[in-house]
């Protein structure tokens, strides 16, 4: 059996489209999300019969199940990483399974002796930037051949103009950039040849459709390809544009590398990206023929800091990995065997940027915190100390009448009492619960169950449709530990102190004021509040809790005391006095009842969807970040994360980390960012562009 590892649906599927049609080959197959739980099972009866014998899967299939499940009783004769630039890049910044996919692959050649070939058209050779060492050392692989070929694609020809803003000096770049784009796409239309437009964000997506539909000739020539569009969309796009019927593509990366459509004749950038191998593989989509092709653009100097700013904000800042390692550091002290388990429940809000991020997102950033901390061990002691062994869901809670409780027990012996009824104030009436609290072990409950189902239905279920699981309705709870850190009087005084500086903050702001205005105007007032003193990282912490908690957009400014608008590199603020009283009132009065419930060390048990708890929730989560409690979640829609440390009293001697890899990380992006710049703001001829292209490859390029 020969497995790859793939990054993208768009390229398994296509690989396996063009194996099966070139050559009428059936033993090649791919497992993605994109499958229905039937197909899956299908493929993996197949693997383990010996009728598959090439088998594309993503890293996260790879890291989060058992070799057992996926090959069976099979042998690997090759196993191969495609696309392995992703390793040194996504797996530290947004995919953080390509991370782990080299200890994953040191248990399985443990088990099985085979060869590994990893594949990139993007690798640099050596240099500051390379990242063939890298790759080779994050996937364990030792005196590795390398094989290094021609990376110019000269039939391909690169024109990069200058954009001219025109007459209309009112409006934005942006704004005159999207006209711009769509005039582009609707000449791409007409010439009816195939091209891709590719643009940066999902929005200006949406944005170009909607004008393109006000022309009805053009209707259905021209389609999105997008990371938001779903799987039954993709495929149908997809196969439309292959087979010529929509000439023009409107995508993100998620529509590229790899993706070997040969007759794609252009590719248009809307904004270029900030870095350069993100520009080659893109482009690298047009003439896969030979045939000559065209790679073009209209160049603003701020079209890559658009990329520049997501790659940031795709990683963690100092101060969170310095939370999150206080928190292992916590957890390891308490377990002498060493075996952790941390709730990504517990470390999620500490990633929250805006209002509408999903749990998904949030998790990503909650894994790659926990990479780079384990690294920055590794890197320290020159070993592994922490090791990550399983992710998986553990106890759901749950109240209920107890009449119906005790049947439930009867049923279900995955089910166990944990706790009386909840009985505590809210606001001037008490609050009872329906019946005692009890858990359920999720993980055999569905084992034992709902085999033929995913773990993730199962749990969806058991927090929206809980009577199709247990054929009665139960009341979902999420089991809340907290531990005031301080005495109540210095809390209190703390948190007043923050409600204080709220209003201050929002009395001072007169008028709309640039994103960089305020974050200085935020970290000048910090300083006013002497309370703050004692609290580390206090202004990058203020700043988080203004943004995350207390900022929203004109769409949920409902309990927000500042509006955000604008993108992301103009973006605008404006303060909501309005809504200034009633929000403070909210916070106190959730505090209140914190401290009122918790004086020092407490359990509670809370539904997780309320409206009367969702604030309590973000009382509970600036507590955390500033110090005043420790707080820990069980029972929530996120998985939970084993770790094993090997070495106890190395960890808890280096609890205060320098997160050297992370000051390395943002050197790369920023180096990478200049290059990219100086190739996009340099005039050249299309030679002379892929000379540079070669160069950079080859670690020349400075």
């Amino acid at each position: 059996l020969t497995i790859v590892i793939s990054p993208l649906k768009s390229l398994m599927e296509d690989q396996v489209y063009n194996l099966k049609r070139r050559f009428d080959e059936n033993s090649v197959a791919f497992i993605n999300s994109s499958l229905s739980i039937e197909e899956r099972e299908e493929i993996l009866s197949k693997v383990n019969d010996g009728q598959i014998y090439l088998l594309y899967i993503s890293p996260e299939t790879f890291v989060s199940h058992s070799f057992d499940s996926l090959i069976g009783r099979r042998e690997v004769g090759l196993f191969v990483v495609d696309e392995a630039h992703l390793v040194s890049t996504w797996g530290k910044t947004f995919r953080v399974d390509y991370g782990y996919l080299g200890d994953e692959l040191k248990k399985l050649r443990k088990l099985q002796d085979f060869p590994v070939m990893v594949t990139t058209a993007t690798a640099i050779w050596s240099g500051e930037l390379g990242t063939i060492d890298e790759i080779s050392e994050m996937l364990g692989l030792k005196e590795p051949q390398i094989v290094f070929t021609d990376v110019k694609r000269t039939n391909i020809d690169i024109i990069i103009e200058k954009f001219q803003k025109g007459k209309n000096f009112k409006d934005s770049i942006s704004t005159l950039k999207l006209e711009q784009t769509s005039k582009e796409i609707l000449k791409l239309i007409e010439e009816e040849e195939k091209a891709i437009v590719y643009f940066p964000f999902v929005n200006h997506v949406k944005q170009v459709m909607g004008y393109l539909d006000t022309f009805p000739k053009i209707k259905g020539l021209a389609r999105e390809y997008t990371g938001r569009t779903d799987d039954v969309e993709r495929k149908k796009t997809y196969k439309l544009f292959k087979n010529g019927i929509v000439p023009v593509i409107l995508a993100t990366k998620a529509f590229g590398m790899g993706v070997d459509i040969h007759d794609i004749r252009k590719v248009f950038h809307h904004c270029v990206p900030p870095d350069l191998s993100e520009y080659v593989q893109e482009i690298g989509r047009a003439g896969r023929d030979g045939k000559k092709s065209k790679a073009y653009t209209y160049y603003h100097p701020i079209d890559p800091s658009n990329g520049l700013k997501l790659s940031k904000l795709s990683l963690p800042r100092k101060w969170q990995l310095k939370h999150v390692m206080e928190h292992i550091w916590n957890l390891v002290q308490t377990h002498p065997d060493g075996d952790i388990v941390i709730s990504l429940d517990d470390l999620n809000f500490l990633f929250s940027t805006k209002a509408d991020e999903s749990i998904d997102y949030l998790k990503n950033k909650t894994r790659i915190a926990l990479f780079l901390i384990q690294k920055e061990l590794e890197r320290i002691a020159g070993r592994s100390i922490l090791v990550r062994k399983n992710e998986m869901y553990r106890y759901l809670y749950f109240s209920v009448d107890d009449q119906i409780g005790n049947a439930l027990l009867e049923e279900f012996p995955e089910i166990r009492r944990v706790s009386a009824n909840t009985i505590r104030r809210e606001k001037s009436a008490f609050y009872t619960s329906p019946g005692s609290i009890y858990s359920v072990d999720i993980i055999n409950f569905w084992k034992n169950r709902f085999p033929e189902k995913k773990i993730e239905q199962i749990v969806w279920m058991f927090f929206n449709n809980s009577a199709e699981l247990f054929g009665q309705k139960v009341y979902p709870r999420i089991k809340i530990n907290i531990l005031i850190n301080r005495n109540a009087e210095t809390v209190a005084r703390i948190f007043e102190s923050l409600l204080d500086f709220l209003e201050n903050l929002v009395c001072k702001i007169n008028k709309q004021m640039s994103m960089e205005e305020f974050e200085t105007l935020i970290k000048n007032t910090v300083n006013e509040y002497a309370d703050f003193d004692t609290i580390e990282d206090i202004r990058e912490k203020i700043r988080s809790i203004v943004l995350n908690y207390f900022t929203g957009n004109k769409r949920n400014r409902k309990g927000k005391l500042f509006e955000i608008s604008g993108e992301l590199i103009d973006t605008k603020i404006r303060g909501l006095r309005s809504n200034l009283i009633k929000v403070k009132a909210e916070w106190e009065t959730n505090f209140e009842q914190i401290l009122e419930i918790c004086s020092s060390n407490c359990v509670d048990y809370r539904a997780p969807n309320s409206g009367s708890t969702r604030t309590l929730f973000k009382v509970l989560s600036v507590m955390d970040i500033l110090g005043l409690a420790t707080v820990s979640y069980s029972g929530g829609e996120s998985t939970a994360i084993h770790f094993k440390c090997i070495n106890r009293s190395f960890l808890l001697k280096n609890k205060h980390l320098s997160f050297r890899i992370l000051n390395e990380i943002h050197r790369k992006i920023d180096k990478n960012y200049e290059i990219a710049k100086a190739f996009y703001e340099t005039q050249m001829t299309s030679k002379e562009r892929w000379d540079f292209i070669e160069n950079y490859y080859l670690g020349l390029q400075y």
